[in-house]
């Protein structure tokens, strides 16, 4: 009995020692070569506030060498995603739509990137919480876009 606990105990420690092989979370701080220099945006003007807070948040310390200049167009798309027996709407679903132009100011080229992210939210019983759940699907998606596009600048100038 003592025998198969000790083979065990060995066989777990083992594991433990074999399985952190020492990867780690890669930082994508040193990765943002990059410094925004101006954004001009399109669109739904909320959308288009929400994204570019998230991307000055990101670029605020940024002191990279290359020069950029972000032109964005956001479409934002409203639409029922379920109702219930009585015909009553329990969920939209919002769909926004993202054409960004980077113009690189030192090299002069241009990059146009098109994202599409969706989400929904629930239909509740006071209007503000349904307006509440509206404006943290918009603050949700906004981050995700903003998050596309740096990690899109990211691939293409480690690409470079």
């Amino acid at each position: 009995m003592f025998k198969f606990f000790k083979y065990y105990v060995s066989i777990f420690a083992l594991l433990i020692l074999t399985i952190s092989c020492g990867y780690k979370v890669l930082d994508k701080s040193h990765l943002l070569n990059f410094k925004l220099e101006g954004f001009d945006a399109g669109g739904d003007n909320k959308l288009n506030f929400l994204i570019k807070n998230n991307l000055q948040k990101i670029f605020k310390n940024n002191e990279g060498n290359e020069r950029i200049f972000l032109k964005m167009k956001t479409t934002k798309e409203k639409g029922i995603k379920e109702k219930n027996d009585n015909n009553q709407i329990t969920k939209y679903q919002i769909k926004v739509s993202t054409s960004v132009v980077i113009n690189n100011l030192i090299s002069g080229t241009k990059r146009n990137l098109n994202f599409l992210v969706d989400g929904s939210y629930d239909v509740s019983n006071n209007h503000s919480t349904t307006i509440n759940n509206q404006n943290n699907l918009e603050k949700n998606l906004a981050k995700e876009i903003a998050d596309l596009i740096i990690k899109e600048l990211i691939l293409k100038n480690n690409d470079n």
